[in-house]
């Protein structure tokens, strides 16, 4: 799992980080399609369910943002 909330994620999206998550993504091959699984409110906040396919993997990812637009926390599973 990756994790992604706002309180580490000047920490997490540093351009070191970014670049080691960047080179990881490249071995699974190009992206193939990005699906919104479903949409909810919950707790005030918006909650996305999205679908990642590549040619060698896929994510199940779980996406939190508040009404201001801060993305809360970002979450990918691998499926």
């Amino acid at each position: 799992m990756i994790a992604l909330s706002t309180d580490g994620s000047r920490l997490l999206a540093a351009p070191e980080r970014l670049e080691l998550a960047s080179a990881s993504f490249r071995e699974l091959g190009e992206p193939k399609s990005v699906k919104l699984l479903s949409t909810v409110e919950r707790g005030g906040m918006a909650y996305r369910e999205l679908e990642f396919e590549f040619e060698k993997a896929g994510f199940l990812g779980d996406f939190y943002r508040t009404p201001d637009g801060k993305v809360q926390e970002f979450l990918l599973f691998a499926k």
